[in-house]
């Protein structure tokens, strides 16, 4: 059984984990996070989409309806999501909740230190009882004759509808997780390879040809009337009239934590803990057919066609990258005087008296110097692929003015790139800026392209604009940078933001980081 969405995916973000899962209807949820970084997941028929929940960690969760679900985690961390808003409801419990449990119309909350109550989602009324036990309650589950069954420390404890509470099982490591079947039957897990079983009504027998691994959750298969017990190192087990036998195990190995019937399988949900900085990422697992694959993707943003040329022509008289004579800065600046002219760390210019026509910029933005790079152009520059203005040397202090237009199929400026256009910075698709606080800047009269991307402490340019902005740098924010979805391909993008680093690799070979529909 391999995994179908591992750590993280270009749409959705990082995968939180530890990670568990529910149903409701043709709905799947899935909550999980831990150290800081939470978000909850959603499945439907338009696919996956998650949304970033801020608590301290996810461990439980509870659907409502389809579009309704309350979770719980780290914290004393309490919330019902319904649709994209959410209320917290506060539980004062400085621990952990694990496990919330259907109980008529309300549900049972529980966590550390005995902490047990019971939550109205109608009216988010949260009712706490009494502690019946100091240790930890970390499952629950309905016992067909009524009451519920709790997991707690290494017994289960059944309460009655009366509010009496007595010890149904004890084991010798703590327990994780029991799960009935409609005739009374029962199964327990917990760590070191406990695994014992119930006939209705009888006591608890221990399943000899249990692994010796941590086994996290119990599951009771309606369809097809046994039991699934999952745990650590991808371990799946089946217990049915037969006996208890292995499944194959999850790929990877990650430790598995819940199991929810979808199609003609079932949705697994593990999780690992990566190394530094030691972050919990989750995996999604399915031994059917048909996996529940498909990430929602929002809607384009308008950002019209690519761009055609309008400035900058090449003529054939067109200076190539090596026609250049070196000045010094003031007497480029002399020649130049109709541009502004930036802050420059080097004392001498690569000096371009005339239109540049050049592929490609590997040749032209060269580094001359420990610094960088310091080029002026009085003229055009016409670009027929990418213009990669990345600052050169340590990535301060580089230059880069033109005294006329600018032609490129796409533009990087990056790092402590200073750039200065006196006329028009025409590009066919994207201009994207980025890493800034090495002191980038770009001038220019007008900028026209499909979209214009600025981030990483790259102030927005000062121009007059034709393009798409999305960028929120220093207080000037256009188009949010967490919906970059809708503007580029999921290629560039990492949890769910645009990814600069592998955005200007795709430029520098000629592929298309945009959205075409």
């Amino acid at each position: 059984m391999r995994a179908f969405m591992v750590d993280g995916h270009p749409l959705l973000g990082s995968i939180p984990g530890p990670l568990t899962t529910a149903r409701f209807g043709t709905t799947l949820w899935a909550a999980g996070g831990g150290r800081g970084f939470s978000a909850v997941l959603r499945y439907d028929d338009r696919g996956w989409r998650s949304r970033p929940l801020g608590a301290h960690g996810l461990r439980a969760i509870l659907p409502l309806s389809s579009s309704t679900a309350v979770v719980a985690g780290e914290h004393g961390y309490l919330a019902i999501i319904d649709g994209d808003e959410h209320r917290t409801i506060p539980t004062g419990t400085p621990g952990c909740l694990y496990a919330l449990t259907t109980a008529g119309e309300s549900l049972w909350v529980t966590g550390d230190d005995g902490f047990a109550a019971v939550l109205d989602p109608r009216t988010s009324e949260l009712r706490v009882h009494p502690a019946f036990t100091a240790d930890s309650i970390v499952a629950a589950a309905a016992a067909p004759g009524g009451g519920t069954v709790f997991a707690a420390g290494e017994t289960l404890l059944t309460r009655a509808p009366d509010g009496s509470v007595t010890e149904l099982f004890r084991g010798n490591a703590p327990l994780c997780g029991v799960a009935f079947a409609p005739d009374g039957r029962a199964v327990v897990g917990g760590d070191k390879g406990q695994l014992s079983h119930a006939a209705p009504g009888g006591p608890f027998r221990p399943c000899p040809d249990a692994p010796p691994l941590d086994l996290e959750h119990v599951h009771y298969d309606a369809g097809r009337d046994r039991f699934l017990v999952v745990g650590d190192r991808g371990f799946v087990g089946v217990l049915d009239d037969t006996g208890f036998r292995a499944a194959p195990p999850a790929t990877p190995p990650y430790r598995l934590t819940g199991v929810t019937e979808w199609g003609d399988g079932h949705l697994y949900s593990g999780w690992t803990e990566q190394g530094p900085p030691f972050e919990f990422r989750g995996a999604l697992y399915h031994d059917g057919t048909a996996a529940p694959e498909a990430v929602y993707q929002a809607p384009r943003q308008d950002f019209g066609p690519p761009r055609s040329r309008t400035v900058a022509e090449p003529a054939p008289t067109a200076l190539g990258a090596g026609d250049y004579t070196v000045l010094p800065l003031a007497e480029a600046t002399r020649l130049l005087p109709e541009v502004s002219w930036p802050d420059c760390a080097l004392d001498e210019v690569r000096f371009y008296d005339g239109d540049v026509h050049v592929a490609d910029t590997v040749a032209l933005l060269e580094e001359h110097d420990d610094a960088g790079y310091a080029v002026a152009i009085r003229g055009d520059l016409t670009v027929d692929g990418t213009l990669d203005a990345t600052a050169g040397g340590d990535g301060y202090g580089s230059l880069l003015v033109v005294g006329g237009d600018v032609w490129a199929r796409a533009a990087l400026f990056r790092y402590g790139i200073a750039a200065s256009i006196a006329g028009t910075l025409e590009v066919a698709t994207v201009v994207l800026c980025d890493h800034g606080d090495d002191g980038g800047t770009l001038w220019a009269g007008a900028i026209s392209a499909q979209v214009l991307s600025y981030s990483l402490y790259f102030p927005r340019p000062d121009a007059e604009f034709d393009a798409f902005l999305i960028g929120d740098v220093y207080g000037e924010a256009s188009f949010p940078p967490d919906r970059a979805d809708e503007v580029f391909v999921p290629g560039v993008l990492e949890n769910g933001y645009l990814d600069e680093g592998t955005a200007a690799q795709w430029l520098r070979e000629g592929r298309a980081v945009l959205r075409e529909a």
